[in-house]
């Protein structure tokens, strides 16, 4: 029980931090811009289990400054998304080749701070007098 509960809380703090790091990194501050997609390439991948994913890679053109930049591969994908569309981006200003999502804090991004912070509220029920209602 001990080491189940210590891994649980390492791993929980883990993923705290990851969380938290995703959060600190997200690049609020990047200015956006207007791209269109223009190749979203589509292939399978095949998990440890023998179940099928999609994967997507998709590709924008932009324009910052005056500067055209052509085929740079974008980040996410998101369902709707096809050839033509046009879509906000954000742009690194010091290397505008560089692209992420206009909203980088994703819904992954909050589910691991949440998940974080639900290990160690577990984690802590077990020390914790009375917390352990809480799970019940």
């Amino acid at each position: 029980m001990k080491k189940s509960i210590l891994f649980l809380f390492i791993f929980g703090v883990a993923v705290l931090a990851l969380g938290i790091f995703l959060i600190v990194n997200s690049h609020d501050e990047y200015p956006e811009t207007t791209a269109v997609i223009t190749r979203i390439d589509e292939f399978d991948t095949v998990d440890t289990d023998g179940s099928h994913t999609t994967e997507h890679t998709v590709y924008v053109d932009y324009t910052v400054d005056g500067k055209e930049y052509k085929n740079i591969r974008y980040g996410e994908y998101s369902i709707g998304f096809k050839v033509g569309k046009e879509i906000t981006i954000k742009y690194n200003p010091e290397n505008p080749a560089e692209t992420e999502g206009a909203n980088s804090k994703t819904a992954a991004t909050w589910i691991t701070v949440g998940g974080g912070i639900l290990m160690l509220l577990a984690v802590a029920a077990v020390f914790v007098p009375g917390l352990n209602r809480l799970f019940r």
